[in-house]
């Protein structure tokens, strides 16, 4: 929703590529059953040739479920070619699956996800002849981790991440999160991702359980 609105402002039909960097989101308890309608909204917070930000909220049976706020890298289509050139091929639309199920190790209060390789079928139909990985599915993935701990389904109450750049099909990841603080109702974590020892992103949240 929020990338829609940003293009929807743009001056003129040129295909662009937008890089999540930071986003803030605070989510709502809200009493509407499974399979409910759920409605975004979305506006633009600011819009330069370079960067953006959208502001974007989430609603079933008029009560809020989730508001968002995510800045974004803007790049023309010629520039991104340019710089990841090397990662160009085709990738199969449609084609796109979850991550399966993997292995957690657990120190203290730290758990770790190690994958070998990020999957291809992660990656489909985000940046078209791109396989790269998306910020949000990457990020949920830590979001997973804390529930994980946890033990018992949670709500995603407040939570704050960074991205420091994209990760590519065949990369290998690691997410961890570390359990900071907390009592009986609610966590709060500190999430990091990595690859090859170097820094992906970054996450601060809280669940409620």
């Amino acid at each position: 929703a929020g990338l829609c609105a940003l293009a929807l402002r743009q001056p003129d039909d040129a295909r662009r590529y937008y890089l999540a960097t930071e986003a803030t989101f605070t989510g709502h308890p809200n009493p509407a059953p499974y399979g409910s309608e759920l409605r975004f909204a979305a506006e633009v917070a600011e819009l330069g040739k370079r960067g953006a930000k959208a502001r974007v909220t989430a609603d079933a049976r008029g009560a809020r479920v989730l508001a968002l706020e995510v800045s974004y890298t803007v790049l023309s289509a010629s520039l991104f070619g340019r710089l990841h050139a090397p990662r160009r091929r085709p990738v199969v639309r449609g084609a796109f699956a979850p991550l399966p199920p993997q292995a957690v190790s657990w120190q203290g209060n730290t758990a770790t996800l190690r994958i070998p390789a990020l999957p291809e079928s992660l990656c489909a139909g985000h940046f078209d002849g791109f396989p790269a990985a998306p910020v949000a599915l990457l990020m949920d993935q830590i979001a997973g981790l804390g529930e994980a701990f946890v033990g018992r389904p949670c709500h995603p109450a407040w939570g704050s991440i960074s991205a420091d750049r994209l990760l590519w099909a065949g990369d290998e990841v690691a997410f961890q999160v570390t359990r900071t603080a907390g009592d009986l109702r609610t966590s709060h974590f500190e999430g990091a991702i990595s690859s090859g020892g170097e820094a992906v992103g970054a996450a601060t949240f809280t669940l409620h359980h």
